[in-house]
């Protein structure tokens, strides 16, 4: 509204996402009125049919909704169908997927994973590439402490592996709490 107010823009319509009604707050007397004239109109995730009824993307946004128990069997439908989708390039939308199943299934392996969505490479998967650089860290981490216990100094170690004095201090510090 800030923005509609400084920019005077006058003709504005705005779409506002709900998990369902329940989730939806208390509308001040002005919202309220956009809402009744048709400026502001809500959506209620759990009101919408299910895909191929919907746009993909909506389909995706739906899936956040959806319960532990339909939630694999659903990102699988919906996984497949953006890589099928030769109109848009599949990579945000398997993120989100990705993400999704992720937070709710927090346990499930790499390669369950990868033969749940048919990744044909893992590598090139945002989970994968994430969990590499976190490996990447903890090993830079761990070369650091190596290299402390041998005797050597913070700046030996930063001119060794390339990295500034803030990340050999972080890395460093639990050993040193702990001593």
């Amino acid at each position: 509204m800030l923005c509609c107010r400084q920019h005077r823009v006058k003709n504005w319509r705005a779409l506002v996402v709900f998990g369902s009604r329940r989730h939806e707050p208390k509308l001040s007397t002005e919202v309220a009125e956009w809402v009744a004239s048709g400026r502001i109109m809500p959506v209620y995730l759990d009101e919408l049919p299910e895909y191929p009824d919907i746009p993909l993307d909506v389909a995706v946004l739906k899936l956040a909704r959806a319960s532990r128990k339909t939630l694999l069997q659903k990102a699988c439908l919906l996984a497949k169908a953006a890589k099928a989708d030769a109109t848009n390039e599949p990579t945000e939308l398997l993120e989100i997927i990705e993400t999704i199943v992720v937070s709710n299934f927090p346990r499930l392996t790499r390669a369950e994973f990868q033969a749940m969505f048919q990744l044909d490479d893992i590598r090139k998967s945002r989970i994968f590439k994430e969990a590499l650089q976190e490996g990447k860290l903890a090993e830079r981490k761990a070369m650091v402490a190596r290299l402390h216990a041998k005797g050597r100094s913070i700046a030996e170690i930063c001119n060794l592996l390339d990295v500034d004095e803030k990340f050999v201090q972080k890395a460093l510090a639990p050993k040193q709490r702990g001593s």
